[in-house]
Parts: structure tokens; sequence; C-alpha cells
């Protein structure tokens, strides 16, 4: 077979890949074994006999702690996500997983907790459990043997435990699809001035005092969202970061009225990779029922004559004038700024002087460009529709 000249090159560069990829692969399958062995043991990817996928608990030392163990699904060369936490941070620990290099130890499961250090893996721990009637029993130790500490766990129904918290629809879809984070969260909260605390997080968000109970179960399922967030972050989204992670959450209430409850979320956060980043999100909701309301755009909105084109055009004409440099502004007035092919460009949400505006479309070499801006209701009122149920809590007259 004959293959053109402009071919060659292709093919040529293809092979070099494929080699490239090949030697990868080997290297990164004999650095996981190296791991392994540390630990005594070879990766594994089903689990043992007479060990089940689920949560167990109990103790590792003094500490309780909290194991969950997937099933056998991962993607062919991936190893499961197994992982860990002491009930007193929550914060997750991956595991890798294994088995005793002694092929006779059918029941023996181990976890290497390795550590990522930028160039590379390190083993910080080893777990190595037996099962007997249900029970993980065995003991956690470090890679030299100078640390030993025992763990006993017991498998446990996630479904049948008590709610700490008031039901919720997050707290219910927590509990069936992510069990583990549920157990985390799943503790009494703390009150702060004008809502509570997620103490694990530290997150806050409002509360309405004497608010309709679906209001409130829509402000807990917020906060849910965002200490859910926190804990995946803080975890290293399933890596052990050796230079750690760090995680600031909140929402603030800015608006209250008979019909309407709308609040800001802020968060700042480093969840490893280059740089810290941030983002604020706007959040309005129906006071009775909860559900979230949609401000702008389309029929049965508030503002059904207001697009993101028109938007653009408000915030710049209240953007900081001479207080900002040309390059912000250019940034900003950008053609992103009204394209709402994925999704809309701005954070929006209600406040006593009037909509406030955050452009959320920046990248963030630019973010420092981006402030909120405050469009006055009035200048909105001819893009209003005033046969909704809202119009009125914004134009009273």
């Amino acid at each position: 077979m004959r293959h053109s000249k402009l071919l060659l090159p292709l093919l040529s560069l293809t092979a070099v890949s494929v080699s490239q990829s090949q030697t990868s692969d080997a290297d990164d399958a004999a650095a996981q074994m190296k791991l392994f062995q540390r630990c005594g043991g070879v990766a594994a990817r089903p689990l043992p006999r007479g060990v089940t996928p689920g949560i167990y608990r109990g103790m590792m030392g003094a500490q309780a702690i909290t194991l969950e163990l997937k099933g056998d699904g991962s993607q062919e060369g991936q190893m499961a996500a197994d992982r860990y936490a002491y009930d007193r941070h929550g914060v997750a620990i991956a595991l890798d997983r294994g088995r005793a290099a002694d092929r006779t130890a059918n029941y023996s499961l181990l976890g290497v907790e390795s550590v990522f250090q930028g160039d590379g893996y390190s083993v910080r721990g080893c777990l190595s459990l037996t099962a007997d009637a249900g029970k993980l029993n065995g003991q956690w130790f470090t890679p030299d043997g100078k640390k030993k500490l025992p763990v006993a766990l017991a498998r446990v129904n996630v479904a049948a435990a008590p709610l700490a918290l008031p039901n919720s629809p997050e707290l219910t879809r927590l509990r069936a699809s992510d069990p583990f984070t549920f157990l985390a969260l799943n503790r009494a909260w703390t009150k702060t001035a004008g809502g509570l605390k997620e103490p694990l997080t530290g997150v806050t968000y409002p509360r309405v005092p004497g608010a309709a109970p679906a209001l409130n179960a829509a402000l807990q399922d917020g906060q849910l969202k965002l200490a859910a967030d926190a804990l995946d972050c803080l975890s290293g989204g399933g890596v052990n970061l050796q230079n750690g992670t760090d995680y600031s959450g909140s929402g603030t209430l800015s608006w209250k009225s008979s019909h309407l409850v709308s609040l800001h979320e802020n968060v700042e956060y480093y969840c490893g990779g280059a740089y810290p980043d941030n983002y604020m999100a706007g959040v309005t909701l129906d006071a009775r029922s909860g559900r979230a309301v949609t401000l702008l755009g389309k029929p049965g909105t508030l503002w059904p004559g207001l697009s993101a084109l028109k938007l653009q055009a408000l915030y710049l004409a209240r953007y900081s004038g001479t207080d900002v440099d040309a390059e912000c502004r250019d940034e900003v007035a950008g053609a992103v700024g009204n394209d709402t092919e994925y999704g809309f460009p701005y954070a929006l949400y209600l406040t006593r002087q009037g909509l406030a505006v955050w452009p959320n479309y920046l990248p963030h070499v630019t973010s420092a460009c981006a402030e909120v801006v405050t469009v006055p209701y009035a200048s909105l009122r001819t893009l209003a529709d005033p046969k909704s149920v809202y119009f009125r809590d914004l134009y009273p007259r």
C-alpha cells in the first residue's frame, strides 16, 4: 500500500504518539506497582470474597471513621475509587484498591493512601482489612511500620440513618446518590446571624424566620450543594494533594417580599491546579413554594423583555467608567457578554436598590474586572410583565 507524501509525516507522528503513550502507560503501571509494594500488596479491582460494596463505620485507633467501598464497575485500567474520612473532619481520603501479595489471602482488602506531590505519588498510609461476618477488621499502618492503628468497622444501612436536619429534596437525593457525603453533612448545624453554618466546611446560608417550610427547605438545599462542593474541593476531588486545598462559601439574603426571596452566593476556592478562583451566583425563590424564579428573558418571567444584549448595555452604562482601564471595559463589552449559547452570562439577584448584575463570563486572567452593578427597577419597568404575580413586589404603584 502506497501513502502520499502528505500522509507520511502524519503516520510518523501517529506512530510516535502511540509509542509515547505506550511508554507512559508502562511507566504508570510500574509506578503503581511500587506504591502497592510499599504496603506489601498488589493492585486488584475486584473486592475480595466476603466483602460487599457500601458504607462502613467504626474506629481507627481512637478516631471514628467512615469508609466507602465502591463496586467493581470502574473503567478498565483504572483502580476502584474507595475513600474514607475521619468523622470529625468529613474530608475524604482516597484509597487505591489492592490485596495482599499472598494470593491465598482471599478475604484480604488493601487500601493504599497515596499523596500527590506535584512530581508523582508517595505512600502515606496502608489500610489492611479482613472480612468477618459483614465486618471489617485490620489495621492502618505506615509503610515503614513505625505507626500502626487498629481498625474495626461495620457495614451500615444509610437508608435507615435518622435525619439530623429537616427533610428536604437535596438531602433525600444526597442520601440515595452519595451516602458518604450525606453522612458527613447529616449532623446538627450551628446558628449564625440570620442563618445556619455547616460545621465541617464553614459554609453559611440564610434562613427566613416564620417562612413557609418549603422555602427554608430550598434554602437548606442551596447550602447542602455548596457544602458538598466544599467537601469535594477540600478532598482534592479524589486526589490526596500534598499542598492542601481551600474553600470559602456563603449565601447572603438581599431581598424579602410577599412573593419573593433573593440572595447571592459567594465562593472562593482552591481545589488544586495553577491558581485559586472565585464565583458569584444569584438565587431568587418563590417565597411560598421555594421554587426557583427565572427573572428575565422569556414569557412568564418578571422581565420577559430583558435579553442578555439589553442587560449588557444596562450594565456597561453603570460600569465604573474612568476608574476602570480600557482593557477591562473591552473585556466586559465583549460579545460573550450577550451570548446565551452556554448559559446566561450574568449572575442576578434582587436588592432594595435594584437588580444586582455580576458578569460570570470573564476568564480568570481578567476576573478582577468583574464588579457588581445595580440597575434600578425603574429602568426595567417597561421590560416587565405587569401580569406577573411578582410584579407588585417590585412595582407597588
